[in-house]
């Protein structure tokens, strides 16, 4: 599986911004593929429609560690120290909302890294009539 990001699927940004938005308020820092299923459903963007391949495409954002009982986690919350019972705290609203942003601006880097090659359409198409032409009056120059 590539670890790509891959925001330029349909749905994908939806699907990150609601794994963030799960694993950054949820009393528990930790969470199963059914978990999330009763919480925010199926993904959408997901090829074979679970958790686990928009987590390990992202890695920016999500763990995901099959070994254990509770797989899923957001880096940015299992970073920070537990509390005296084990226990990590919720994220603060700004610390998502910066989240939040940063897949945005992903997303948005993407989408326009993958539209680069519209600037070089206009010229190749204004050239190749140039060009036969050349080809062209070379051809009969030289017959």
């Amino acid at each position: 599986m590539s670890i790509i990001p891959k925001y330029t699927l349909d749905f994908r940004l939806q699907d990150v911004i609601a794994l963030i938005q799960v694993l950054s308020f949820e009393e528990t820092a930790l969470r199963t593929e059914d978990g999330l299923e009763i919480v925010i459903g199926k993904p959408k963007s997901s090829k074979k429609g679970n958790w686990e391949d928009i987590a390990v495409e992202h890695p920016e954002f999500f763990r995901f560690n099959k070994e254990v009982p509770f797989p899923f986690s957001l880096i940015a919350r299992y970073a920070k120290p537990p509390k005296g019972n084990g226990q990590r705290e919720v994220l603060s609203i700004d610390y998502v909302l910066c989240l939040l942003n940063l897949a945005t601006t992903l997303h948005d880097k993407e989408i326009k890294r993958k539209e680069n090659w519209k600037i070089w359409f206009p010229p190749i198409m204004a050239a190749i009539p140039g060009v036969i032409s050349l080809l062209i009056s070379l051809y009969i120059t030289l017959c």
